[in-house]
């Protein structure tokens, strides 16, 4: 948009060379009450004439502006889509996460609960280890009183029979 000394928006050049016109016949079939008036006049019928180049230029670049405009809109659509589908993805990993951390726990619990039944083991196992010692024990010992129950018992046929 282009913008004049009063502050008038034109979008384009027959909207300029209309309000010279008007300008222009404003000056020719008015009287004015000071030299100042109709200076202010000419000097906004002379800005509008050097802003016909530019409304001339901006009517040639309007296309690729629009153009460039439904290209934004057209990114901007996409990256909407994408951000949703960023915000899906990202639901879905924290879910999976909150997963990770539910089986890892589980996983703490019951390897804990396997360290445990493990030390219950090496326990019986120790126990076992005592147990068998004591039966080898007992064993050597019941062996060795039946050997001595026998040589005692020999001396006494050799000796009842001397």
């Amino acid at each position: 948009m282009l913008k004049t000394l009063k502050g008038g928006d034109y979008s384009s050049e027959e909207q300029i060379k209309e309000a010279i016109r008007q300008l222009e016949f404003k000056r020719m079939n008015t009287q004015f009450r000071s030299a100042t008036e109709e200076n202010k006049v000419i000097k906004e019928m002379d800005s509008l004439k050097s802003s016909i180049p530019n409304a001339h230029k901006l009517n040639l670049i309007k296309p690729k502006v629009a153009e460039l405009n439904n290209k934004k809109n057209e990114t901007y659509n996409e990256l909407k889509e994408v951000k949703k589908d960023l915000a899906v993805r990202e639901a879905e990993i924290e879910g999976l996460r909150k997963e990770m951390e539910a089986i890892k726990e589980g996983q703490n619990e019951n390897k804990a609960k396997g360290d445990k039944v493990t030390v219950e083991i090496d326990a019986c196992q120790a126990k076992i280890n005592d147990l068998f010692a004591k039966k080898d024990r007992t064993r050597d010992a019941y062996f060795k009183a039946r050997y001595d129950f026998e040589c005692q018992r020999d001396f006494i046929y050799h000796v009842n029979g001397l």
